[in-house]
């Protein structure tokens, strides 16, 4: 799909690309939310891109930058320009998946520090204060809906624009679609039907009171109005509450391991399949790893991509996929080198890998970096490796994922500029 079907796709769901003072056409138009659907997942800690998508082997004279390179060399597929490492269980997800992936290598995050560089590739900007491309898409597609942004972690900030979910636990979940509920099961609630009526009506005159009262701060009654529109999305709950099944099986991958990421995509996944959620910020760690990295990098990039696996798996079994837009990236990478430990520090140049079914930027691979894992430049037109050119850097990449969801010019983004290139990573 290219940025004008994605376009399209918007055009059907209701959504249009522009939406003066910030309102959302998406909820103006349709009760429950059928647009484009937004997937980021942070590998937190700062993974090694080495033994994954920009694969570096030894190099005479210089520190050993991976030690499976003294058997192996980099991996490649037949017909596509993407390479991998063979590590972990690189080769079985870049053979499935290479068709429908954009690798953008050479990401100079500018930092060595975990917060710092979680929050310049997840908005874009180094300096706090900017939203995440997730937070700026829920609120321009999903004004109004009560899940519109989910975030389990990683980069929170929203700078006023959204609220956020945070909801990794099926429990939670269940609380939320139907709180009069017990807490321990069985089928009993707290209070009968007429009970809750009369209890509702209350809460409804006092809150309709308290705003006409005209005695509330400007943040009072953002909060009241916030309050409000929760409980009007009662039904909206309800009808979530409705799909989830009666037990959440338990997030063992396909190697066996419990795995906290599939219990974070199955929710996110039913909260879009009810219309009520546009973009999700997920998470996979134990990418800090100065200890005993090939150890555990092997288990926790495994971890990663049985995820990433398991989320278009059962985007396909819900019918998603089709409108699901993943992204796939890290706080930074880490060391060309091994420390005393057999471990890796902290590198400022990472990776980011998109994906979208059929996209016809799928098969490509933009940005490179040298044998000592330093980003090379690349030309502003052609995107070709140039000495002269522009380093990539956070803010080219949520430049472009800006203008691929169609919410580049939309007063929310505008509000927040990024004064990249622009790089046209998706064609």
């Amino acid at each position: 799909m290219n940025r004008r079907d994605f376009l399209k796709l918007l055009g059907a769901a209701g959504v249009s690309v522009m939406c003066p003072f910030g309102a959302s056409p998406a909820r103006a138009q349709t009760a429950s939310y059928d647009g484009p659907l937004f997937c980021s997942i942070s590998a937190m800690g700062g993974w090694d891109v080495t033994s994954f998508c920009d694969p570096k082997v030894n190099v005479p004279g210089q520190p050993e930058i991976n030690h499976w390179s003294q058997s192996a060399s980099a991996q490649t597929i037949a017909g596509s320009p993407i390479t991998y490492a063979p590590f972990a269980n690189n080769q079985s997800f870049f053979d499935r998946f290479h068709d429908d992936m954009l690798v953008v290598n050479g990401i100079d995050a500018q930092t060595n520090s975990h917060d710092a560089g979680v929050r310049h590739n997840w908005s874009g900007r180094l300096a706090p204060g900017y939203p995440s491309f997730a937070a700026i898409a829920a609120a321009a597609y999903g004004d109004g809906l009560p899940l519109s942004f989910i975030h389990n972690g990683g980069y929170r900030e929203t700078a006023g624009l959204v609220a956020y979910s945070r909801i990794d636990d099926p429990s939670v979940l269940r609380s939320l679609t139907d709180p009069n509920a017990v807490p321990w099961g069985g089928g009993d609630v707290m209070n009968d039907a007429d009970e809750t009526d009369v209890i509702r009506r209350h809460q409804d005159d006092r809150l309709a009171a308290m705003m006409a009262s005209g005695n509330l701060l400007p943040r009072e009654q953002r909060a009241m109005a916030s309050l409000q529109a929760a409980r009007a999305d009662g039904a909206a709950l309800a009808a979530l509450g409705a799909l989830l099944p009666e037990q959440f099986p338990q997030p063992i991958d396909q190697d066996g391991n419990y795995n906290w990421l599939l219990q974070q995509i199955e929710i996110a996944l039913l909260c879009y399949q009810a219309g009520l959620t546009v973009s999700c910020d997920l998470v996979s760690w134990g990418f800090d790893t100065h200890v005993d990295h090939d150890v555990d990098h092997t288990t926790y990039l495994a971890m990663l991509t049985n995820g990433v696996e398991y989320l278009w798996d059962r985007a396909d079994e819900l019918g998603l996929a089709d409108r699901l837009v993943a992204c796939v990236s890290s706080d930074f990478g880490r060391t060309p080198q091994y420390n005393e430990d057999n471990g890796k520090d902290h590198w400022p140049i990472g990776s980011a890998v998109f994906m979208q079914r059929g996209a016809s930027w799928g098969n490509r691979v933009i940005g490179s970096t040298d044998s000592g894992h330093n980003a090379i430049p690349v030309n502003e037109t052609t995107l070709a490796p140039d000495p002269g050119g522009v380093t990539i850097r956070p803010m080219h990449v949520q430049d472009a994922m800006r203008r691929l969801a169609g919410i580049d010019q939309h007063e929310l983004s505008l509000r927040f500029p990024l004064g990249a290139e622009q790089l046209d990573f998706f064609g």
